[in-house]
C-alpha cells in the first residue's frame, strides 16, 4: 500500500505543478481552456489519492474488527488504528478543503486580473492555487507517516498471531 500511495499522491503532485504552470500562461482566454480541464482534473485526483490514504484505515479497522471477534488479534490494535485514522481523516478534510476551495474560487473567476461576480478578486484562487503543491506535499507525508505505522501495527498484531503470509523465499 505505501508504494501504491506514494505513486498516486506523486503522480498528484506533478499534476498540481502542470496545472499550476498553465495557469500562470493564461491570457484572456488563451490556455483558458487547457488550466479549466487541468484544474477540475487535479481537483479530482487530489480528493481521490486523499480519500485513497483514508480507505486504507478503514479496511484495516474492519479486517482488525473481524480478527478480534475471532479472538486472532488484540483489543489495542484497534485502538491504535483509529487513532491513525483519526489523524488521517484531520488530514484529509484540510486537503480536500483546501482543493475545493481552490476549484471554487477558481470557478468564479470571470476575467484574468478582474473582480468575479461576487467581488472575489483572482487573486485569491492564484494564491490558493499556489499553496496547492505545498499543502498537499506536507500533508501527503503525513499521510504516508500514518499508512507507515497503520500497515507496521497491522503487521505486528498478525505476525505474533501467525496470520500473515511469508513469500516463499526458496529460490
Amino acid at each position: 500500500m505505501r508504494l501504491i500511495f506514494v505513486i498516486l499522491a506523486g503522480g498528484d503532485l506533478l499534476l498540481i505543478c502542470v496545472t499550476a504552470v498553465v495557469g500562470l500562461l493564461v491570457q484572456g482566454q488563451e490556455h483558458y481552456f487547457q488550466h479549466f480541464v487541468l484544474g477540475l482534473l487535479s481537483a479530482l485526483y487530489t480528493c481521490f489519492v486523499h480519500v485513497v490514504a483514508f480507505m486504507t484505515f478503514v479496511v484495516s479497522m474492519r479486517i482488525t474488527q473481524e480478527a478480534i471477534a475471532a479472538g486472532r488479534a488484540d483489543a489495542r490494535l484497534a485502538r491504535d488504528l483509529q487513532v491513525c485514522k483519526s489523524r488521517t481523516l484531520f488530514m484529509v478534510l484540510i486537503a480536500i478543503g483546501w482543493t475545493l476551495a481552490t476549484a471554487v474560487l477558481g470557478a468564479i473567476v470571470t476575467e484574468p486580473r478582474q473582480a468575479a461576480a461576487w467581488g472575489v478578486s483572482t487573486n485569491w484562487h492564484f494564491a490558493a492555487g499556489i499553496g496547492m503543491a505545498p499543502v498537499n506535499l506536507v500533508i501527503f507525508v503525513r499521510e504516508y507517516l500514518e499508512i507507515r505505522r497503520g500497515v507496521g501495527l497491522f503487521d505486528e498484531a498478525f505476525e505474533r498471531s501467525g496470520n500473515v503470509a511469508r513469500p516463499d523465499t526458496r529460490g
